[in-house]
């Protein structure tokens, strides 16, 4: 007994020790959270029913976690059959069946592919008229795979059917003092959405800073104004006072699951609502903002003096151009998000104008800034899994299950000649 007392304090050491090593795999036992959940470094707390979901950066994939992408079909040739050569592709989806949908704003048409790649059937041409297209058209994908083709340049939207007949369409001239500025659908609900913006001096003044994103059906009609967010302004002052401003941070918005992710790029904050304005949850992940320096503003200035020179523009508006133009000191927080495949929001990061050659400046010149290849990934609970490169431009990224429950993810492509291409990747190390 003297022997075991004079232990006791060993045996003690011994007992806590093993107790704060083995609690994580105890918990994770008793919670069914994978080991991927125990490396988060981040907290999550309830406050008045909202999920506050604190990331600090350390991404919980480890080496060999993140998404791999093989592509599984490309459609378009350099030259050949016209019925798979594009001009300009301009919205791109994959129906429930696999078949695949492109919009092509040069040749005025939508073009229905088989799985496999094979053309089934093309509807339009140039015009205004009923089936007929002119300019960008942005497909949506909405219930019973029925197909809402916006026409921007004809200010219509055409409603489509999977066997590519055309069912109608319905006006998207301004009314009521908003202006449509984008479209968006939800590919798990097939739910479609419309963001609007107040024309100035036509809504009242407590309505004049605020977009909104209101629930439509496939015929156009309102069905209910789901959120109001801080509208964006690149421009200010009139006349001979007016200002460009170039990367101030703006609002975004995406459709995920029967929810709404909103947020502003001012800083690294999203929310999760249900579509009657219930907030849900609150991800933020720490991380600092990028400082706009003095090689970023010569380089922009650079590309601009380089686009003015192509196009022939006098020197003398040039220099005026110029002069209205104004920089932020801070890049935003992101560029834009998507909702991803399995219930986890994509966030693709900044890129520094600095870091661009003259082909890239020269398609960066717009007011936003431009975005990097790499996304952060967020879990459906809003924590932070790590890095993914997603290949093809981000304009349109489209998630798709099979019946399998392989994810699919049709986007744009182009070759080094400039060639438009549809193509679909298969993501492989999606965890449920």
């Amino acid at each position: 007994m003297p022997e075991l007392q004079s232990h006791r304090p060993l045996i003690v050491h011994l007992i806590v020790g093993l107790s704060v090593l083995l609690f994580p795999l105890i918990v994770t036992a008793c919670s069914g959270r994978t080991d991927a959940a125990v490396r988060w470094d981040g907290t999550m707390r309830d406050s008045a029913g909202i999920q506050i979901v604190q990331n600090h950066g350390t991404p919980m994939w480890r080496e060999g976690d993140a998404w791999t992408f093989t592509q599984s079909l490309r459609i378009g040739v350099v030259e050949g059959d016209s019925n798979y050569m594009f001009g300009a592709l301009t919205g791109l989806v994959v129906l429930s069946d696999g078949r695949v949908v492109a919009g092509d704003a040069r040749y005025h048409n939508v073009r229905f592919f088989s799985p496999e790649g094979v053309h089934l059937s093309t509807l339009g041409r140039e015009g205004s008229g009923p089936g007929e297209f002119s300019g960008f058209i942005n497909l949506m994908l909405g219930p019973g795979d029925t197909i809402l083709a916006i026409d921007g340049r004809n200010a219509q939207a055409s409603r489509i059917s999977p066997d590519g007949e055309w069912l109608g369409s319905f006006s998207t001239v301004p009314a009521g003092g908003y202006w449509i500025v984008s479209w968006d659908d939800d590919e798990t609900t097939r739910e479609i959405v419309s963001l609007l913006r107040p024309v100035l001096d036509q809504v009242a003044p407590a309505d004049a800073g605020f977009d909104l994103i209101v629930k439509r059906d496939l015929h156009g009609a309102f069905l209910d104004t789901l959120a109001r967010v801080p509208t964006q302004r690149f421009f200010t002052g009139e006349g001979d006072n007016r200002l460009m401003h170039f990367y101030r941070g703006g609002p975004d918005h995406d459709l995920c699951d029967g929810r709404i992710v909103i947020g502003h790029s001012d800083e690294y904050r999203l929310v999760w609502q249900s579509l009657d304005g219930t907030v849900e949850r609150v991800v933020t992940l720490d991380r600092e903002r990028l400082e706009f320096t003095g090689e970023d503003e010569a380089a922009l200035l650079g590309g601009f003096d380089a686009f003015a020179q192509q196009n022939q523009m006098p020197l003398e508006r040039a220099a005026e151009i110029k002069s209205r133009m104004r920089f932020e000191k801070m890049y935003p927080a992101y560029s834009r998000f998507v909702c991803g495949p399995a219930g986890t929001l994509l966030v693709r990061r900044i890129r520094p104008v600095r870091e661009l050659d003259e082909a890239q400046l020269l398609a960066n010149l717009g007011t936003d800034p431009p975005g990097a290849d790499e996304w952060d990934v967020f879990d459906r609970e809003g924590r932070y899994l790590g890095v993914a490169p997603l290949p093809g431009p981000p304009h349109r990224h489209a998630f798709t299950q099979e019946a399998s429950g392989a994810w699919l993810m049709s986007t744009l492509e182009r070759d080094e000649l400039d060639v438009p291409y549809a193509a679909v990747f298969r993501i492989e190390g999606i965890r449920q």
